[in-house]
């Protein structure tokens, strides 16, 4: 199974982490943790249970996304993100509701 919708907030962490300029040695093994081809998408999903290794927060540029699935040997990666612009997150939040 393909995992590449532009529609959901995970594909495009886990694209915007092949892109050429965000290639290093640390998106490198979250690519490898998702089965990710450069250009074809990544094999394998988040899970409910990788997402509190998602850590995200708001930056003036848009939403940082560290994806922290290192080992011990390379902690020195932990908190290393990738930015998606607001204009690409803000069609993947919810519409606003009132509570009846």
């Amino acid at each position: 199974m393909k995992f590449a919708d532009d529609q959901l907030l995970a594909a495009q962490v886990l694209g915007l982490m092949q892109k050429p300029k965000n290639r290093n040695g640390c998106f490198t093994v979250v690519a490898e943790h998702y089965a990710c081809q450069r250009d074809e998408g990544c094999q394998r999903r988040p899970t409910s249970a990788d997402l509190p290794a998602w850590h995200m927060y708001p930056v003036a540029a848009g939403l940082a996304v560290a994806v922290d699935v290192y080992n011990e040997r390379e902690r020195g990666c932990q908190g290393t993100a990738v930015v998606i612009p607001w204009a690409d997150i803000r069609p993947l939040l919810k519409e606003p509701m009132t509570l009846p």
